[in-house]
């Protein structure tokens, strides 16, 4: 992450394409690496930096990506508040259609996720809405990740509220739909304990 980032303000001025592919790979590798207060600073380096314009290669919808990389970023910080605020962002630019694409869809279940860890429980609720959205079809059909982890999540809200023939119809549902799931034993789990 630093070398990429060195490399990249070396040729800021002189090379705009690989600056913006040096600093965008910065960002990702802090990501990947575990460093997640540099990967926030680079990537909000990255929005400030590179516009979301086409005609730089491979950049095009970099902004958005950036945008929903930080909130994930955030939510993994345990800053909710902060992740809350990106994801909800990106969700109201997809509905102006701003030109956000799939990141405003792949921010409901995650604002979900925020939703219900934080000390909040007036915006539970909200959560529900989000991951009722997420199976609505709207999205995707059920092949797609938001339906899948929609369905996960919501299965679990059923049962820690004691909405326990909710959750037996969303935790079945999710058994048939993916045996295979790592997470299968959990459902089960939860499944007999609703039952």
């Amino acid at each position: 992450g630093r070398y990429h980032g060195e490399y990249a303000r070396r040729v800021m001025l002189s090379d705009n394409e690989a600056y913006v592919h040096s600093l965008w790979s910065s960002a990702m590798a802090f990501e990947r690496g575990g460093d997640l207060e540099r990967a926030v600073a680079t990537f909000r380096e990255f929005l400030e930096g590179v516009p979301d314009d086409p005609s730089v290669p491979g950049r095009e919808g970099s902004q958005a990506e950036a945008r929903f990389r930080i909130a994930r970023c955030y939510q993994a910080l345990g800053e909710l508040q902060f992740a809350a605020e990106a994801y909800e962002s990106l969700i109201a630019d997809g509905e102006n259609d701003a030109g956000v694409g799939q990141y405003a869809q792949e921010s409901f279940v995650p604002l979900a996720e925020v939703y219900l860890t934080d000390a909040d429980a007036a915006n539970d609720n909200d959560a529900r809405r989000l991951l009722e959205d997420s199976l609505s079809g709207r999205m995707g059909d059920e092949g797609s990740v938001y339906f899948h982890d929609a369905l996960l999540l919501l299965g679990t809200l059923h049962h820690r509220l004691g909405e326990y023939v909710q959750a037996i119809e969303r935790l079945t549902e999710a058994s048939e739909r993916y045996p295979d799931d790592p997470e299968m034993p959990v459902v089960r789990f939860r499944l007999a304990d609703a039952y």
